[in-house]
């Protein structure tokens, strides 16, 4: 039997010191640690990140690096894949002065 598929996220919380928006971004990383590909979205609760890519598929064991932009302030990227263990997960950006 197949292993399923299972979401990790990395980091899932993010400090920033003085966002100034277009300037700032980050990064953070998806993986498939399970053994079956799915599917996945990554939403942010601030309109005006900017999210690249912002969807998805990871076979088996595979990452994908996500970079987010325009970050103005501390928010919530929510990223879910429906049929994989341990979604929906959550990183946090904190922008510190």
């Amino acid at each position: 039997m197949p292993v399923p598929p299972i979401l990790s996220v990395a980091p899932t919380t993010i400090r920033i010191t003085a966002c100034a928006g277009t300037l700032t971004t980050t990064q953070f990383t998806i993986t498939n640690t399970g053994g079956t590909p799915f599917s996945w979205a990554a939403s942010p609760s601030v309109s005006s990140y900017k999210l690249n890519p912002s969807s998805g598929s990871l076979g088996a064991g595979m990452h994908q690096t996500v970079t987010v932009s325009n970050i103005l302030l501390s928010g919530t990227i929510t990223i879910t894949a429906p049929i994989a263990q341990s979604s929906p997960q959550q990183v946090i950006i904190t922008c510190t002065v």
